[in-house]
């Protein structure tokens, strides 16, 4: 009977306060998380930017900003990220490039690889397997591989691109469309699973594959969903309207999934429930859980969920160990590219003042006049101040200052004069 009143608490605060969530403040609805090195890397791209947060004795600190460096495709929509070899990368995309940053440390991301797909395709979701990573957009679904190669595609399409998933082997290909969810043979491209779905409102739903057990979960708006290849389904009905993400760690005897008013732990062999926490409240308060990831760090399992107003970590026991709340600041706004000096002539030997604006957040600048190169940092508005000296045997006349960021690979440059007064 608590647990009702509860329930009914809960739902009434949600209808409360959802509509009030209308703001400048933008809300944190997906993203990813990894497990590196004993530590837990949070990503998302939902302010349009490329935000890596980690999680720290402090909370979820956020350690870097990105944002693409093309005018014409402003906004990441997705990323991914990858243990390769030892160090962490985060792929991400912005529709027409699929960029891929060493993440290694994550304070200083480092540009690696742009590739645009010869295709003209249009990438509009991001995921990741054994194989490399994954891209859904309007020329059907591919995969990559480290080098930014592609090794295989999928005339394979979804009213919601992040609903599409390949096994790590390549092997099969799990699909949710609207109201139906399919499993494709990898090979001959046959549907050899196929069932309905509880559909209300067509939304992001990840879907986890259980490499070992060969299993394949997903939550609709009515319950959690396991499936398999002999089409058999067995069910945990949730107390919501609504079903978002499902997720866990191979071989584990147990998954996560998300509805909206929070979050439940279930008992893969029985589905049933070994524990659930309510999230509206969580995080500073009007939630609503729909990304849903898990990763471990150096004292087990950290389930991240992206709760509308915040990002929490929940721990194994769904016990709140951090959030980090969105608040105006998060809604970043992104200024032109510019250049400036602080004078029309420069004298040689004299010392002068290069401005820059529009450039990645706390991002490392080059700034290079003929073959002499100074080094500084973006603030977190992407801003800088250089100082320079002119060197005494410049020649008059006028030469060019460049600037570039070694993170986003955004360069400008303008004229810059030498001569006297």
């Amino acid at each position: 009977m608590k647990k009702l009143i509860a329930l009914i608490v809960i739902i009434f605060t949600v209808l409360v306060f959802i509509p009030k969530a209308k703001s400048n403040v933008k809300p944190y609805y997906s993203g990813e998380a990894i497990g590196y090195n004993g530590r837990v890397i949070i990503g998302t791209t939902n302010t349009g930017i490329l935000e890596l947060f980690e999680l720290t004795q402090e909370g979820i600190v956020k350690k870097s900003l990105v944002r693409s460096d093309e005018s014409e495709y402003r906004d990441f929509t997705d990323l991914a990220f990858a243990n390769e070899g030892g160090r962490l990368y985060v792929y991400t995309i912005n529709g027409r490039y699929l960029y891929k940053y060493d993440a290694t440390d994550v304070s200083s991301l480092k540009l690696v690889a742009k590739t645009k797909d010869n295709g003209w395709d249009w990438f509009q979701a991001l995921s990741k397997n054994n194989l490399g990573v994954v891209t859904s957009g309007v020329n059907g679904v591919k995969q990559w591989n480290k080098n930014s190669d592609i090794t295989n595609s999928f005339k394979e399409y979804s009213t919601m691109p992040d609903n599409i998933k390949i096994s790590n082997d390549g092997n099969y290909l799990y699909k949710i469309k609207k109201d139906r969810f399919q499993i494709i043979d990898g090979l001959y491209r046959d549907v050899i699973m196929e069932t309905g779905i509880n559909f209300k409102d067509d939304h992001n739903r990840n879907i986890f594959i259980d490499e070992l057990d060969g299993e394949g979960y997903f939550v609709d708006d009515k319950g959690l969903k396991r499936v398999s290849f002999n089409s058999k389904i067995h069910e945990f009905r949730h107390t919501s309207d609504y079903g978002y993400d499902v997720d866990g760690i191979n071989g584990r005897d147990h998954v996560y999934f998300s509805d909206g008013i929070g979050v439940v732990k279930i008992n893969k062999s029985d589905m049933s429930p070994i524990d659930w926490a309510y999230t509206t409240q969580l995080g500073g308060g009007n939630g609503w859980a729909m990304g849903l990831r898990v990763a471990e760090d150096a004292y087990g399992e950290v389930v991240v969920v992206f709760n509308s107003s915040s990002i929490l970590a929940l721990d194994s026991d769904l016990n709140i160990i951090a959030y980090h709340k969105s608040s105006p600041s998060d809604t970043i706004v992104v200024e032109p590219l510019s250049l400036s000096t602080d004078r029309r002539m420069n004298a040689p030997e004299s010392t002068s003042y290069i401005y820059g604006k529009g450039f990645g957040f706390n991002e490392d600048v080059e700034v290079k006049l003929e073959d002499i190169i100074w080094k500084v940092r973006a603030d977190k508005n992407g801003a800088f101040t250089a100082r320079i000296q002119v060197p005494c045997d410049m020649r008059p006349g006028t030469h060019d200052i460049k600037a570039t960021g070694l993170v986003s690979g955004l360069t400008y440059s303008v004229s810059f004069e030498v001569g006297f007064y």
